[in-house]
């Protein structure tokens, strides 16, 4: 028996954090600062071993590539969000992290080869900023629907179930764990960010071309919602070099494609 007692605090705390990891989250903050401490106690231990693990037995999505991104200042946290991912209920048929050539050399060995071994696609691509977590995914995928994520965001485990579960592949509509809902004044210009609906006010379910997709949440796209012009990296950084999330948006709505919140 071992009495350790710095053990058995960590039990404890363990036991608590996967309570409340998975549980209703009552209280947020606790939640969110128990969370991490768990997943970085988690991760900490598979980098002790990362030849053990072997992908969970869960259901597969043939049909989605879920693609992230990352870069040098949030290397640290990537991991984190790797490890939720990876501990999904349901799957994509690949994860793909877009990295540039520079920041794939700055992972560590021992992180590439953990998640490598969950089966994780370390891809390198050019500097697209924070419009690499889709870019390159969705130039590359002709078939295959693309969910995006954060590489700072400590998903729940069913994260991906839940989004795809409002998700129908045979609908022009794309899908968003949280939205806000842009508001027009009478001749049709937006109005002021702060007179939209925003996160939960917007009603769960709820399907329209104002609906504002918030990238933390993830969101499902396909290459033909996008004409080429709105895959130029040329226009993308003239017009929107640093927001991928206004960015989509604007593309959606230019081609005809609805948001469900």
């Amino acid at each position: 028996m071992n009495t350790d007692p710095s053990i058995g605090a960590f039990t404890r705390l363990r036991n608590r954090a996967f309570k409340l990891y998975f549980g209703s989250g009552k209280v947020k903050l606790a939640t969110a600062a128990v969370k991490e401490q768990y997943v970085r106690w988690r991760l900490n231990r598979l980098l002790q071993r990362p030849e053990s693990v072997t992908p969970p037995d869960v259901p597969v999505r043939d049909d989605i590539v879920l693609s992230l991104t990352s870069w040098e200042k949030r290397l640290d946290v990537l991991p984190l969000a790797l490890y939720c991912l990876v501990n999904q209920s349901v799957w994509p048929s690949r994860f793909e992290v877009w990295l540039t050539e520079d920041d794939l050399d700055r992972l560590p060995d021992s992180v590439r080869t953990l998640f490598s071994n969950y089966g994780v696609q370390f891809r390198t691509t050019k500097d697209y900023r924070s419009h690499k977590k889709w870019l390159p995914a969705i130039r590359e995928e002709q078939d295959r629907f693309v969910v995006t994520a954060d590489d700072d965001t400590l998903y729940p485990r069913h994260w991906l179930r839940w989004l795809l579960r409002d998700f129908d592949s045979g609908e022009d509509v794309s899908v968003a764990h949280v939205c806000n809902r842009v508001a027009f004044d009478g001749e049709g210009q937006i109005r002021s960010y702060d007179s939209w609906i925003k996160g939960r006010d917007v009603p769960s379910g709820t399907v329209s071309h104002s609906n504002f997709a918030i990238g933390y949440g993830g969101q499902v796209l396909h290459r033909d919602w996008f004409s080429d012009r709105f895959l130029d990296p040329e226009l993308i950084f003239e017009l929107c070099p640093k927001n991928d999330d206004i960015w989509l948006a604007f593309t959606l709505r230019t081609s005809g494609i609805p948001t469900r919140n």
